[in-house]
């Protein structure tokens, strides 16, 4: 298993999204997976199948809306609430028109969402100015970051003022979901502290270093509350303390071309109630 980019090192715009995913380069989302290596093993080959849910697509198109208006403007259609009803005949002869297109089609309330979302998380300190000024979608690469590992990231919003960086990092999420508590819980099960701290160090191997970094939180559902975020200092130190040993675990399954599961050689012994 090799992780070979194909583009120099630096920071690129401009690349297309499946261009950047068909770059070799290890991303951050395939490293989180290091906890179970066969996962991580099948993932990389292709033999474990993608899934897709309402609340991924829902997150897809408001990136999309936020970050890529061009790119929405050519490829989603909103279906007038005339033509919902697929089965009157004008319904009929508009939808058979955007069959022809190869675009996504949404509803005018889905559009009002989206709009929704996107006006609350632009009202936030700090954010708005960022995605208006800043460059977005900014896919950046680095070589041999650890023992021949390519690396790559695709940065939501990158706001550069001389020496200062900030990166803006959109985040969707159902209702409540953008507490302090929800998403402080969801960070740590998702593993965006992960994210953030592999980022900064891509950004530094390729040149470009990350002096400050936003967590923009919108949620799908009404009134689409929005807050921003900062991950403390000690959250940064364990992130990567934490990288250090899923890239030592890796490079290990690399050499040894071994990839165990949770149960590599003999049943574990279970602690019910200490568990953490």
């Amino acid at each position: 298993m090799k992780f070979r980019s194909e583009f120099a090192e630096g920071l690129f715009n401009g690349v297309a999204e499946s261009v950047y995913r068909a770059d070799s380069a290890l991303s951050t989302s395939d490293l989180k997976r290091i906890s179970n290596p066969y996962e991580f093993q099948q993932n990389m080959s292709g033999k474990v199948r993608g899934f897709d849910t309402e609340s991924m697509k829902t997150g897809r198109l408001y990136h999309m809306y936020a970050l890529e208006r061009d790119r929405w403007d050519a490829e989603v259609a909103v279906c007038p609430d005339e033509f919902a009803d697929r089965r009157k005949k004008a319904s009929k002869e508009w939808w058979a028109r955007q069959a022809e297109k190869d675009i996504t089609i949404i509803k005018e309330e889905d559009l009002i969402a989206i709009q929704s979302m996107h006006d609350n998380l632009m009202a936030l300190p700090w954010v708005g100015d960022s995605i208006e000024g800043g460059e977005t979608e900014v896919s950046v690469f680095a070589k041999n970051l650890v023992k021949g590992i390519d690396v790559k990231c695709r940065i939501d919003c990158l706001l550069s003022a001389g020496r200062e960086r900030r990166v803006i990092d959109i985040k969707t999420t159902r209702k409540g979901g953008s507490s302090p508590k929800e998403f402080t819980y969801t960070s740590r099960r998702l593993k965006y502290h992960w994210q953030q701290a592999n980022y900064q160090r891509i950004c530094q191997k390729a040149g470009y270093p990350i002096t400050d970094w936003l967590w923009a939180v919108v949620e799908t559902e009404a009134p689409y509350t929005a807050a921003v975020y900062r991950f403390s200092p000690h959250d940064m130190q364990m992130a990567n303390v934490e990288l250090d040993e899923a890239y030592k675990k890796l490079t290990s399954c690399v050499e040894l071309d071994v990839w165990p599961s949770y149960t590599p050689s003999e049943p574990l012994t279970l602690n019910l109630f200490n568990a953490v």
